[in-house]
């Protein structure tokens, strides 16, 4: 009888630890208007989103109380005036892409206590220098990365010198004993004081309440995203939507990779981006987005070669398939020569057809997403 329920109950469990595996946590995310943070379970915070435009920017030791502790990623992407960060002492991590996409970045402070850095930080950030101990992770880090490295003057620490006091002695000039005339004391009569007794007074009991020792909460958000991060093969497309607020903009912080759209996120090509949305009420939420594929193509059935040639008689085609291209995008389509082949397609096209016309060589382009792929064609 046990037999009957073991099989059904198994099943149960493994469609529950199905179902809870895709679910995708959201983080909470606090800030000051300034600087968004997601809290750790340490109560420590990491900056994932900085909204000022300043050309020089400071990270704040704590924000709405908690210890800054790390820059998480994509944290200060594609801010176009940024020049310089200076990071508080307590940093430990920096996250993927957190200062990339900056050509005008010139120089992040990392303090001694960093000891993990993204091998891609700064990507595209080519003018940066890093400024750090000699001693320190951070010129590891630049040396390994082919980054310029500057070391960090060490504070200076106030030095007190006493200074010698002189001291001018003067001579002490001895006074004359002056005589003193005693005269006979009366005595008065001794006065009865009569005393009050003294009521005490209860001793009043206080109440302590115990500290847990805790910090207080910053308040909730009011405002968050449906989706805190994404991750998407070339042309797909997913609708993230603000909750609790009205977005004013939305904005892709690398629109090569990811296009966003009145909340509607679609993917282009391989690499990462992360979509800024400013709420009307002032502030900004962040959705990291991460693309694993980009467009492909194949002549007939062949995966397309840069280097090959692809043979066409006179007066025939050739089908082009595409996969990964977002609907969303139309194909740029292009030919050395347009009298010898060219494509004859609508750009909203999945199948590109190419139409050969006369003897000879000739060379198509097509774009798919903003990725181009030259075609070879020897047309006989």
């Amino acid at each position: 009888m046990m037999n009957l329920f073991r099989k059904p109950a198994a099943l149960l469990l493994s469609v529950l630890l199905i179902a809870a595996a895709t679910v995708t946590a959201i983080a909470e995310t606090y800030g000051d208007g300034s600087f968004e943070f997601e809290k750790t379970d340490k109560n420590n915070g990491i900056i994932v989103s900085c909204s000022l435009s300043d050309e020089d920017i400071t990270v704040p030791e704590f924000v709405l109380g908690y210890p800054i502790a790390g820059i998480g990623d994509y944290a200060f992407m594609s801010l176009p005036g940024l020049r310089t960060v200076t990071m508080p002492e307590a940093v430990v991590s920096i996250g993927e892409y957190a200062f990339a996409e900056n050509p005008n970045l010139v120089s992040v402070r990392i303090p001694r206590a960093c000891n993990s850095i993204s091998d891609n930080a700064f990507a595209n950030s080519q003018n940066v220098t890093i400024i750090g101990y000699a001693d320190s992770f951070a010129k590891t880090y630049a040396e390994t990365n082919g980054l310029r490295f500057e070391a960090a003057e060490p504070t200076p620490q106030p030095t007190t010198e006493k200074l010698t006091e002189q001291v001018t002695t003067e001579p002490v000039t001895e006074k004359p004993t002056e005589q003193v005339t005693t005269e006979p004391v009366t005595e008065k009569p001794t006065e009865q004081v009569t005393t009050v007794p003294v009521t005490e007074k209860p001793t009043e009991e206080v109440t302590t309440e115990p500290t847990t020792g805790k910090m207080n909460e910053p308040p909730l958000p009011t405002a968050k995203l449906s989706k805190s991060s994404l991750k998407l093969k070339s042309g797909a497309a997913v609708t993230v939507k603000v909750r609790d607020g009205e977005a004013r903009s939305w904005k892709s912080s690398n629109p090569k990779v990811a296009a966003v759209k009145n909340g509607k996120v679609t993917a282009l090509r391989k690499g990462s981006a992360k979509i800024i949305v400013s709420l009307t009420n002032g502030l900004r939420l962040t959705c990291k987005v991460s693309v694993t594929t980009s467009p492909t193509i194949k002549i007939g059935k062949k995966k397309w070669s840069k280097s090959a040639a692809y043979s066409v008689k006179k007066g025939k085609t050739l089908t082009v398939s595409i996969t990964g291209k977002a609907k969303t995008v139309n194909n740029i389509y292009r030919t050395t020569d347009k009298k010898l082949a060219k494509i004859t397609s609508k750009p909203s096209a999945s199948k590109a057809v190419i139409k050969a016309y006369k003897k000879g060589k000739a060379t198509v382009t097509l774009t798919v997403n903003g990725v181009s792929f030259g075609i070879k064609l020897k047309i006989s």
